[in-house]
């Protein structure tokens, strides 16, 4: 009853305030697609990465609902996850960027989604990479489906976790599940 999908169901830019959005080629009605597949009983769940995207910096692109507060306000131009170049980090010092992840996720909300998978979290991800952590944008995105009305969403974070006692603190303490091991896959026939 639950369909979640995974990396590529969003466009490669976002909206105007920065939010992550649907392709516009493979789903022009994500939001009227979302609504069908509810009325059929399903629950979905869409893929995301910690971070912005770079290119909303440079544009400054408002954040919504958060007055004069810009993109470049409240982001670095350092990696923000396993996936090198491909987001920025958001600086949560500044209050800008969690109101930045509240739009994200008020904004999922409304369209029907009910399950976020965080990928590429840090420390772990298969990463030898040690001077990046995500442990602050798994804790926002849980403050932000905290302030959800009734607060019907899910929260994941993936994929190879740090099990380390202080990660795993975080992990417990902020998302209703998380995967320890790395993705299962099978290329070719055998």
């Amino acid at each position: 009853d639950h369909i979640n999908l995974d990396s590529g169901w969003s466009a490669s830019d976002s909206d105007q305030f920065g939010r992550f959005v649907a392709h516009p080629t493979l789903f022009p009605q994500f939001p009227e697609m979302i609504s069908q597949l509810k009325q059929k009983g399903l629950q979905v769940g869409v893929y995301l990465i910690p971070g912005v995207y770079c290119s909303d910096i440079e544009q400054k692109k408002p954040i919504y609902n958060a007055g004069d507060v810009a993109m470049d306000m409240i982001c670095t131009k350092q990696d923000a996850n396993v996936f090198s170049g491909s987001r920025c980090r958001l600086n949560f010092k500044h209050p800008g960027a969690q109101a930045w992840v509240d739009s994200q996720v008020k904004m999922l909300a409304d369209w029907g989604v009910t399950f976020i998978k965080l990928d590429g979290c840090l420390p772990g991800s298969s990463s030898s990479i040690t001077s990046w952590d995500t442990k602050a944008d798994v804790v926002a995105y849980h403050q932000a489906i905290s302030k959800l009305p009734n607060r019907n969403m899910w929260l994941t974070v993936s994929w190879a976790v740090d099990e380390q006692p202080d990660s795993m603190a975080v992990w417990r303490g902020n998302a209703d599940g998380f995967r320890v091991a790395t993705d299962i896959e099978q290329y070719g026939v055998n």
